[in-house]
């Protein structure tokens, strides 16, 4: 039995187009080899999985990231924890990528293929994919262009997703991340975590640094508030129970880190993010399959 992909398009004009796919955790193609299509697109993952194209280590796709799809790139998916991918995507045609960010034959050679995002970026991709109510399709294809810049910066010139210590170092850093995230609700110990990837903490933390930009307790606090835009715009949520959930000591910790990360507070990007009623299409897709050698 094929993947079956489930994808909803919530916006698409000429230029720009962007929405939501889903894969189950019990998915037959979790692990197999797969290609991408042959657009350009950007995909921001909402849950955390493992990547890999060939010729790199495996890298760690997850909220406050984003991911470059070139077109016809071979690539494995692996699951992280019992969760399947939910994903927010948005494409640009060729054309506009070009006219914004130059050849894209450049692009490719210079460009990271999975880059972190700062927190005001992640915030304004999750208020564009997921508006609170309709605009003017010229006023939604004008929020996504303004995205472009920020993005492209992120992908070319942010820290690189691996840290130039070699392939050892680069396993090592990642491992280090899917332990934070499916430890990301309690407190970092760092001995525990260290042991857990073979390293003494100082060196763990060099390395750590060196390949993401952010110490090891920015990178927890960093996953813990991403996640939380999954939450705050639901309804009912109770800002103390979410951030006892997330592992933050209080409310008022958890609001005061928020807004330092995003530039608002939650019940601010919460009235910003919550989505219209939505309008689903899911629509079964075969991924393309490996050609027969």
């Amino acid at each position: 039995m094929g993947s079956m992909k489930r994808v909803r398009m919530d916006f698409a004009s000429p230029r720009v187009a962007f929405g939501t796919s889903w894969v189950s955790a019990d998915d037959p193609e979790w692990g197999a080899r797969a290609y991408t299509g042959p657009v350009v697109a950007l995909s921001f993952p909402r849950q955390p999985f493992r990547i890999q194209v060939p010729g790199r280590t495996h890298s760690v796709a997850h909220p406050g990231r984003v991911l470059l799809a070139r077109p016809d790139c071979e690539y494995r998916r692996e699951r992280l924890g019992p969760a399947g991918e939910v994903s927010d995507w948005i494409w640009f045609e060729r054309a506009t990528l070009e006219e914004h960010l130059g050849e894209l034959e450049e692009l490719w050679s210079t460009a990271r293929w999975n880059a972190a995002l700062d927190g005001p970026t992640w915030l304004a991709v999750r208020r564009l994919v997921h508006p609170r109510s309709e605009a003017p399709p010229a006023a939604v294809e004008a929020q996504a262009l303004e995205l472009l810049q920020p993005l492209a910066g992120a992908l070319r010139d942010g820290v690189p997703a691996h840290p130039a210590r070699g392939g050892r170092a680069r396993r090592l850093a990642h491992d280090a991340i899917e332990y934070l995230l499916e430890h990301r609700a309690e407190p970092l110990q760092l001995p525990r975590l260290a042991h857990a990837v073979g390293l003494t903490p100082s060196h763990l933390c060099v390395v750590f640094k060196a390949a993401t930009g952010r110490t090891l307790s920015s990178y927890l606090r960093h996953l813990r508030l991403c996640a939380s835009l999954e939450h705050i715009a639901r309804p009912g949520v109770r800002l103390s129970s979410l951030a006892r959930e997330l592992g933050f000591s209080s409310p008022s910790h958890f609001a005061a880190r928020f807004r330092a990360e995003f530039g608002l507070t939650p019940s601010e990007a919460a009235r910003q993010i919550a989505r219209r009623p939505a309008r689903e299409r899911p629509t079964a897709l075969r991924p393309r399959r490996a050609p027969l050698r």
